[in-house]
């Protein structure tokens, strides 16, 4: 939500083993541990299983209508899983969020505000922040994605198979 996607796997996989270290959070730990109000069949994935793609959670990758966590974390709700937890790996984007949930709570702090008070000041990262994404209709039709400015924010490129050209997450 707002960030790049790659960005918030490195946070997250920064900050668990940080959290276990303070002993704030065990890999055990469950979901309905650290989350009220979820679905039965959430209470009982495990940290690690979030972590290694084995929670069975819905993926919302490609739904750019979901503006933040808590309508990703809504929307994945009213879904079933999508296989019995620790049956197999399969990437899920949800994952990560429900885990930066979690970071957030155990760490008493929003998961921005862990990122800037834990990676972004102490490693001098001065121009690392939340874009505050967000789709909105566009005056022409069809969406566009606004944001905060950034400054000094990287352009981010692809190769389309003939071509570099930019884009946004």
């Amino acid at each position: 939500s707002g960030t790049c996607a790659a960005f918030n796997i490195a946070v997250n996989l920064w900050a668990i083993p940080r959290m276990v270290e303070q002993g704030r959070l065990k890999l055990s730990d469950t979901v309905g541990d650290h989350l009220a109000d979820v679905p039965d069949a959430w209470k009982a994935i495990s940290v690690a299983q979030l972590a290694g793609h084995a929670s069975g959670l819905p993926d919302v990758i490609g739904r750019p209508d979901l503006p933040d966590s808590a309508a990703l974390i809504g929307w994945a709700r009213t879904r079933p899983l999508a296989f019995p937890p620790g049956e197999r790996s399969v990437y899920s984007q949800t994952e990560f969020t429900v885990l930066s949930e979690i970071l957030a709570k155990v760490s008493g702090r929003s998961f921005e505000a862990l990122l800037e008070l834990e990676i972004v000041r102490p490693l001098g990262l001065r121009s690392t922040r939340y874009a505050h994404l967000r789709e909105e209709a566009a005056i022409l039709g069809g969406t566009a994605r606004f944001g905060d400015v950034v400054p000094r924010r990287a352009t981010l490129y692809r190769w389309n198979g003939t071509r570099q050209e930019t884009f946004e997450y």
